[in-house]
């Protein structure tokens, strides 16, 4: 089994636990630098994140692709944000540049309030169909070598193509903890992206979407990556813990716990982290972002726990790629 490395980008110094107060919103020579560094490092994947209020991740991951050699940049894409021919030819253009590098993430949406803040009120299972149709579009702008039309519930066009072609083959990668995330991820994905959980659980979910791939005419089941992120005995939002207790930190005797509107991953992240902690499944044990360093904190993407790209190198999470036709990991 092959054992390749991914990390999350950044744009400029500052996260979650350093978080830096004011300042230019991007930093190009500190994204270069870090970027290089992830590369000279050893990384495989940087996976560039979206949100509402972020940098436009197209733009990020081909400045990533002209900074470094070999990592790859993970590309994540909300399908509500960008028209799935537009997405091909920016995701081919992407893949030109790179020499066959590209990857691109499906983001259908966990949070309804995000999502509505780029005038998405779809409900989460109709943003996973809509997953679904956008790449079948993808990977038929993609494939075909003459013009197609399309007529769909979420998107309809006439007379596309040929596309413009891609480098090579780009992974599609899809993820989430919902019985539609499994149905799409194991239909559709080349990647699976999981909670980093148990090992019994993650082994659960692995055939759920292994036997999803299964009824879609004995297609390769998704290679399934686990990222975690290491806890160094601090939370989250709050800082280091306050005294020798490991629930409780300055914010009070809990932190937020994710609400029923939250994505079922979310939701499943915190209940992992409190049974992890010690603390059972009683909702008010202990919360995810409180529970103790010595755990890997489950998380979807490894983010650096500090300013430094160098120290960075050393904490983000690693994981296992496909030996043969078994998946291991993204």
């Amino acid at each position: 089994m092959t054992v390749e490395f991914i990390s999350a980008i950044n744009t400029r110094p500052g996260d979650e636990l350093n978080p830096q107060r004011g300042g230019a919103p991007f930093d190009p020579a500190y994204l270069r630098r870090y970027a290089r560094t992830l590369d000279d490092a050893g990384f495989d994947y940087t996976l560039v994140p979206y949100g509402s209020t972020s940098a436009d991740s197209f733009v990020v991951a081909t400045a990533v692709a002209a900074a470094t050699e070999r990592i790859k940049p993970i590309v994540a894409v909300r399908p509500n944000t960008v028209f799935p021919t537009v997405a091909a030819q920016q995701l081919a253009t992407l893949d030109q540049v790179s020499q066959g590098r590209a990857v691109v993430r499906i983001i259908s949406g966990g949070s309804d309030a995000e999502q509505a803040r780029q005038g998405d009120f779809l409900s989460k299972d109709e943003r996973y169909d809509r997953s679904e149709e956008w790449i079948r579009i993808v990977r038929r702008a993609w494939t075909e070598r003459e013009p197609f039309s399309h007529e769909g519930r979420y998107y309809r066009f006439e007379d596309f193509g040929p596309g413009f072609p891609t480098f090579g083959d780009i992974p599609i990668s899809v993820g989430g903890s919902s019985d539609a995330a499994y149905r799409v991820g194991g239909e559709l994905g080349d990647i699976f992206g999981l909670w980093g959980e148990p090992l019994a659980d993650t082994r659960e979910q692995i055939a759920r979407v292994n036997a999803e791939a299964g009824t879609s005419c004995g297609r390769r089941a998704p290679w399934p990556p686990a990222s975690s992120r290491p806890w160094t005995g601090r939370c989250l939002l709050c800082g280091p813990f306050r005294g020798a207790s490991r629930r409780t930190c300055r914010r009070g005797e809990r932190c937020d716990e994710p609400t029923e509107r939250a994505a079922a991953g979310e939701r499943r992240r915190a209940q992992i982290a409190r049974i992890v902690a010690g603390g059972g499944d009683d909702p008010g044990a202990v919360s995810p972002r409180c529970a103790s360093g010595r755990w890997i904190s489950p998380c979807r993407r490894s983010i650096r726990a500090s300013s430094s790209a160098a120290e960075s190198a050393a904490s983000l999470s690693s994981a296992s790629s496909p030996s043969g036709t078994s998946p291991e990991y993204l």
